[in-house]
């Protein structure tokens, strides 16, 4: 991969490894290229959970950018304490997330706060349990199979749900976590697959039920949609990942020029063998859930395996010589980035290649244990 030359900064020796870093002169092309895609600022609705920090969001927010998706209610609550307008919880609260989430509503009555549901029961309890009528969006299952009504019964889910009292049911989530085409041609052809089958469903609870809000797509669909936004009034785009950018998706997808915008600083440790070199860096400081957890900047080098607080790294045939001394420092892009942020409590942010800031990752945690009755 050819990324761009950005990652050492001139502080790097004071930052103690393993260590997440963000680069806030591409987190900010990656934004106005984003805006730019989508015609303009009011079209996105972006998801948070890529970064959950307020300073992001108050930046998003300084670009015009005032509705958010989150994945928890305490994303949830960073995104209106923040400044938002509208706030979408991605995730159909059940258990103590439903008293929580309408305790946030209370807090912030200026900000517009949603939800989705797939389940008639659970937005009846939710119905029953508020005191002020709660906006939700039919999650919408596209062909990812994991949440979601699907296409056969979307109507007349509609049509049930919008009955139910304490609801008031304002239109659709589509999130197409399936479409992962290599081929942007593919990527569009599947996207127009999608909006076919949502056509009707649409016309239908428009006549009925007036204009719906609808929020389309993630991350790699983000500019198949746009051509279809001229169609639904109240539809806006939903990338996430693409702000902070990551090597799974710059790989996947090189049709989206969305350079990474965030490295892991290392540095090594060890060498185990005359052409090896491990580094500070394992499970517990970049996202294990992929198969190659991140790509090595600067060296001709792979990775063999990682443990929980060491990554063993090999040269490639031919480039033993340029084996990296211990203590050196070295870079990895994660190729997931989303898990890899989590692991962190704060961020070094780095703007015209020096320290500028210190980020928090404000949504770290979830709902807090306190006030549970222990006997």
């Amino acid at each position: 991969m050819n990324y761009p030359d950005i990652y050492h900064f001139c502080e790097e020796q004071q930052i103690p490894s393993p260590q997440l870093v963000y680069y806030e002169d591409q987190i900010r092309r990656n934004t106005e290229a984003a805006i730019r895609a989508a015609g303009g600022a009011e079209h996105l609705w972006p998801h948070v959970k890529s970064h959950k920090m307020r300073q992001m969001v108050e930046m998003q927010l300084s670009y015009g950018i005032r509705r958010f998706k989150c994945a928890t209610v305490t994303e949830a609550r960073m995104v209106a304490e923040a400044g938002a307008s509208a706030v979408l919880l991605a995730y159909a609260p059940v258990g103590p997330q439903q008293s929580a989430f309408l305790q946030l509503r209370d807090l912030y009555p200026s900000v517009e706060f949603y939800t989705i549901a797939d389940d008639l029961d659970t937005l009846r309890l939710l119905g029953h349990l508020a005191d002020t009528p709660v906006s939700v969006l039919v999650d919408v299952d596209t062909g990812l199979h994991r949440t979601g009504v699907v296409w056969t019964k979307l109507q007349a889910f509609y049509e049930q749900a919008s009955a139910i009292p304490g609801i008031r049911l304002c239109g659709f989530h589509l999130y197409d976590g399936e479409d992962h085409q290599s081929d942007p041609e593919e990527r569009r052809q599947a996207v127009a697959r999608l909006e076919q089958n949502f056509r009707p469903v649409y016309a239908a609870v428009q006549a009925r039920f007036g204009e719906p809000l609808i929020i389309f797509g993630g991350t790699p669909s983000m500019p198949c949609f746009v051509p279809y936004l001229a169609q639904y009034p109240q539809a806006f785009l939903s990338p996430g990942t693409l702000f902070l950018g990551d090597h799974g998706y710059s790989s996947a997808f090189p049709d989206m020029e969305y350079p990474p915008a965030a490295a892991v600083l290392a540095r090594v440790i060890s060498h185990p063998g005359l052409d090896r070199f491990t580094l500070d860096c394992g499970t517990k400081a970049l996202s294990c859930d992929q198969k190659i957890p991140g790509f090595l900047l600067d060296l001709p080098a792979d990775i063999l395996f990682q443990n929980e607080e060491h990554m063993v790294c090999q040269m490639r045939e031919g480039f033993e010589d340029r084996r990296p001394v211990i203590g050196s420092v070295q870079y990895l892009i994660p190729t997931h980035i989303c898990t890899t942020t989590i692991l962190y409590p704060s961020v070094p942010v780095i703007r015209d290649g020096h320290l500028s800031s210190i980020w928090e990752v404000t949504a770290r945690d979830r709902l807090p244990l306190s006030g549970l009755s222990i006997s």
